[in-house]
Parts: structure tokens; C-alpha cells; sequence
């Protein structure tokens, strides 16, 4: 099995509530509104990105709601988005740092995702 297929075997599996005791993934999904800085129950079209411990929900038209996170060390990156909605994970890694905040790895996400939307890949639940 290759690194990204166990990294979104073990993101599976953190999002839907079996990595975590209950406690902390209360404490993981537990967000902040980048907006005013204050606890949000969650994400909306109208405020649209919270950060939990270590990963972001956002919520944007193309996607619905979505659990995301994105790494990088010196020169490599990693990004990942879980739809709950249908339970599928897009996870990307590109040799590559960021040039001035020109981060495209989400867009690159969302048009994979609306890829497989309009091929009828994609089974929203």
C-alpha cells in the first residue's frame, strides 16, 4: 500500500470517529472562526473556514462542507479534503513549496472532485 492510500485509510478513520476516544475528537472537530477568532459550532457559506486541532473545515458551493488538511516541509506538500457526504477523500502531493502564498493544491482538490461529480463518481449520501 502506498503512503497516501494509508494516510487516507487513517484519515477515514479519524473523520468518521475511530482513531480518537470521544473526548478528543470533540477537541479535533472543536472549531474557531477565522473570521472573528471565536468558537463556532460549525462552517457556512457565510463563514466559511473554522480550524480545529490540526485540520480545517470549510463549506464553499462546489464542495458542501468539508474536512481538510494541508502540510509542508522543505519542498514537498500534502493535502487532503474528506467530503462526509459521500465518505470520499482526495489526497494530493506535489514536490513543490509555496511561492508566495500561491497555494493551488486546493484548487487542483475542488476541480478533482467536481471531475468526478460530473462523471457520476461521486454518490452524495
Amino acid at each position: 500500500m502506498s503512503s497516501l492510500q494509508d494516510m487516507t485509510t487513517w484519515d477515514r478513520a479519524l473523520y468518521q470517529g475511530q482513531e480518537l476516544p470521544p473526548p478528543q475528537q470533540r477537541q479535533l472537530e472543536s472549531l474557531v472562526s477565522t473570521t472573528t477568532g471565536k468558537p463556532i459550532p460549525g462552517t457556512t457559506p457565510t463563514g466559511p473556514v473554522g480550524y480545529g486541532l490540526g485540520v480545517e473545515q470549510g463549506t464553499s458551493r462546489p464542495t458542501g462542507t468539508v474536512w481538510d488538511y494541508e502540510g509542508e516541509t522543505h519542498g514537498y506538500r500534502v493535502l487532503h479534503i474528506y467530503f462526509p457526504r459521500s465518505g470520499l477523500i482526495i489526497a494530493l502531493a506535489a514536490n513543490s513549496a509555496l511561492d508566495n502564498d500561491k497555494d493551488e493544491l486546493g484548487k487542483l482538490a475542488v476541480s478533482v472532485y467536481q471531475t468526478l461529480q460530473k462523471a457520476g463518481a461521486v454518490h452524495v449520501s
